[in-house]
This record gives C-alpha cells, sequence and structure tokens, in this order.
C-alpha cells in the first residue's frame, strides 16, 4: 500500500489504513452483490484500456510470451469472474493482508 500524506498526517495515515484492514480482515467492510459488481466493472474497463492502448496491449502480450503463457488468458479470466463471491474476496484479503507493507512518501523538507 501507498500514501504520500504531510508528515503531521503519519500517524492517522496509519491508523485509518491499519482501521481498514482490521475491517476488511473481519468482514465490517460489506461486500455485497452490488459492490462486487462494481469491482468486477472496473476490472473490465482496466482491460478495455489495455486492449485500446497499443502500448500496454504490446507490454501484455510481451510478459505472457516470456512466461510461456496465453496471450489470450485475460478472456478466461474475465469469464471465470462472474464466479467470484464474497467469501473468495475475504479469504483473499486475509491472505495478502496478513502482513501488509505500507509505504508512506513524506516531501522533503525544504531549508526555509
Amino acid at each position: 500500500m501507498y500514501t504520500a500524506v504531510n508528515e503531521e498526517d503519519v500517524d492517522q495515515a496509519l491508523n485509518i489504513i491499519n482501521n481498514a484492514i482490521y475491517d476488511i480482515n473481519n468482514e465490517k467492510v460489506i461486500l455485497d452483490d452490488k459492490n462486487i459488481s462494481l469491482m468486477k466493472k472496473v476490472l473490465k474497463t482496466a482491460v478495455a484500456g489495455t486492449l485500446e492502448d497499443s502500448t500496454q496491449l504490446s507490454n501484455y502480450v510481451l510478459h505472457q510470451v516470456m512466461d510461456g503463457e496465453d496471450i489470450y488468458e485475460f478472456v478466461d479470466d474475465i469469464n471465470n469472474m462472474e464466479n467470484i463471491k464474497s467469501e473468495d474476496i475475504y479469504n483473499v484479503a486475509r491472505k495478502v493482508l496478513k502482513n501488509p507493507t505500507i509505504h508512506i512518501l513524506l516531501r522533503e523538507k525544504s531549508d526555509r
């Protein structure tokens, strides 16, 4: 996780991030059908954006080929995404957020 805040806001930012992680891990963040549907739309939009941008598309194809993967794998991923349920997201979140790395960037102090 990355964020940039003023030095006086670091503690507040860490508190907000830690509370968000706790709320997700303890299913206090509600992932109902409406929220999951929105997440799917955002992901589909990102895929469409990649397909329309020649640089991003070339980068995707290059990485797929270098990894020995099918360049059309995203089609299966889009189709499989329809089977995702809130329990799946909570389970993955608990794994990913178990020991998260949080980076907070601070502006360099000026000598003025």
